[in-house]
């Protein structure tokens, strides 16, 4: 009856011990999954972005960036709501869209700008420079090449240097969770010879920026895509490493408690023997 038991165990325990790797894809080097416009819908409503940032956010394509993760698995999908460090948000990789098709009024001379800003300066509890903006570029168009992290987006490529270049994230120490967001708009006409100084902005003035002022004054609709991060400043000013995985709960956690299971049942069945 013993012997029963050990060797169900062992039949088991492959199973149970390979079924979590399949958790966290893109941060593992393997394929990265497309998201949902729903469903960057609904993690802009469950992170607070809306309203705190966005009146409403209904995107009609999907928009992505990329980041190297910092366990050296190369670049990864930013599904919204994903963790990062401050190393890993030094730089963006990449930006790509799926669905462009779906936007209303693009055509394929179509441009676009993205913008990224962080609305809880200097903390979520009390944002008295929201926003800061960390990056603001035009003449995005729709590229010929595949995203070198989802097979199935087209990346996003820049004709011209960015208005306001990247600024990396560096939230203060003990202010607990910080919301970095990207936006991706069409892009009037009549910017496609201007510079956002044209409508009134300052390269290097990146504070207290108000992003419904800016909309207005450049003559944009509502953003059509977007996604964001966060970064964790409550231990020291977010340079943990970052967990790379969005709120979303993956498989791997279903597999810890299946193993927890079955250890329970082994020890229970050898104690009745």
């Amino acid at each position: 009856m013993r012997n029963t038991t050990i060797f169900a165990l062992a039949a088991v325990l492959p199973f149970v011990l390979g079924h979590g790797d399949e958790g966290n894809g893109a941060a593992e080097g393997h394929a990265a999954s497309s998201v949902s416009v729903q469903d960057f819908g609904a993690a802009f409503t469950a992170g607070g972005i809306v309203p705190d940032v966005l009146a409403a956010f209904n995107p009609t394509v999907a928009f992505y960036a990329s980041y190297n993760t910092a366990d050296g698995h190369g670049a990864a999908l930013i599904a919204p709501g994903t963790e990062l460090s401050t190393a890993e948000a030094v730089a963006p990789q990449e930006f790509s869209v799926e669905g462009i098709a779906n936007a209303a009024n693009v055509t394929d001379s179509t441009r676009f700008i993205i913008v990224m800003v962080g609305p809880d300066a200097p903390s979520r509890a009390n944002p008295t420079n929201r926003s800061i903006r960390h990056y603001l570029a035009g003449n995005f168009t729709v590229g010929t090449a595949v995203s070198s992290v989802l097979s199935t987006a087209s990346t996003l490529v820049n004709s011209s240097a960015p208005f306001t270049s990247y600024g990396p994230p560096a939230p203060p120490a003990g202010t607990g969770v910080h919301r970095y967001i990207y936006l991706l708009y069409v892009q009037p006409e009549a910017l496609n010879g201007e510079g956002f100084d044209s409508v009134g902005l300052v390269a290097d003035d990146r504070q207290t920026f108000d992003l419904v002022q800016f909309r207005t004054q450049a003559g944009l609709g509502p953003a059509i895509g977007g996604t964001y991060f966060t970064i964790d400043a409550a231990g020291g000013n977010g340079t943990a490493e970052g967990s790379g995985n969005s709120p979303v709960p993956s498989s791997g956690s279903v597999s810890i408690v299946s193993f927890a299971g079955v250890l329970a049942t082994f020890f229970l069945a050898v104690a009745l023997l």
